[in-house]
């Protein structure tokens, strides 16, 4: 199925036998595996993220790793089914890098990527806390691929497990809000330029539109467990809005 008949057979779910209805050749996104980890559970409180010059990482130190957040695979608690659906089969891979590495924090940004690194696309910074073998990150806005284009999870919050070789991730969650109205590429697809079409189809899925930041009833809840990551296999470098502005190559 491409990308616009898989949604409109969401929408037609609906109405029919609900959304797993629509299950057909990209597969619910790991929707019965376990909960993630105690570990990787606690609030990702943030720090100074600074430049990571509080002292040394330890013997697993990530400075200038990459890892690709295999979000597919993951548990989709929050929204359930629609969630599962629409992370499925992502564009991109959201793809976690490690700018400074210290003692007690550390400095991840976040992009998407397709198998290389677009320089002329921004990275989002968050602050971050390393408690071995934990990394905490966030709240900021996370950039995310689901079926239907990209979008952001907005008040993100990310805490991921490093495993006993410091060569992948694991146990992870994910929590944040999905804001309707980034949700461009979605609404494309239903043919629907309001938010609001999407909450409307809330009740259908299990899911409700909550208030975003600024108030508007515009947010759906998001929560992924058992997040994990691999190690990129390519170059990913952290890119602010000001390096591209400065980029001839972008302009």
């Amino acid at each position: 199925m491409n990308r616009r008949r898989i949604v409109r057979c969401l929408l037609a779910a609906a109405t029919l036998a609900g959304p797993t209805a629509c299950d057909k050749g990209g597969g619910s996104a790991g929707t019965d595996s376990a909960a993630s980890s105690d570990a990787s559970s606690g609030d990702a409180d943030g720090g100074d993220g600074s430049d990571g010059s509080d002292g040394s990482p330890g013997a697993c130190d990530l400075t200038g790793r990459a890892f690709l957040l295999d979000v597919a695979s993951a548990n989709v608690v929050e929204p359930p089914d629609l969630g599962a659906l629409l992370l499925s089969n992502p564009d991109e891979q959201v793809t976690l890098g490690v700018a400074g590495h210290g003692a007690t924090t550390i400095d991840p940004y976040f992009g998407l990527t397709d198998g290389s690194q677009d320089p002329c696309a921004a990275t989002e910074g968050l602050s971050g806390t390393w408690a071995e073998p934990t990394l905490s990150a966030g709240p900021g806005t996370l950039p995310l691929s689901m079926m239907g284009g990209p979008a952001q999870v907005v008040g993100a919050t990310v805490a991921l497990n490093v495993d006993a070789a410091c060569d992948g991730l694991e146990g992870g969650l994910l929590t944040g809000q999905l804001d309707t109205r980034s949700l461009v590429g979605l609404r494309e697809a239903l043919d629907a330029a309001d938010p609001d079409a999407l909450c409307a189809l809330g009740p259908n899925f299990g899911f409700a539109c909550v208030d975003c930041a600024d108030a508007e009833p515009l947010c759906i809840d998001l929560r992924i467990e058992d997040l994990a990551g691999q190690p990129a296999g390519f170059d990913f470098v952290e890119r602010t809005a000001a390096d591209i502005g400065s980029d001839p190559a972008c302009r």
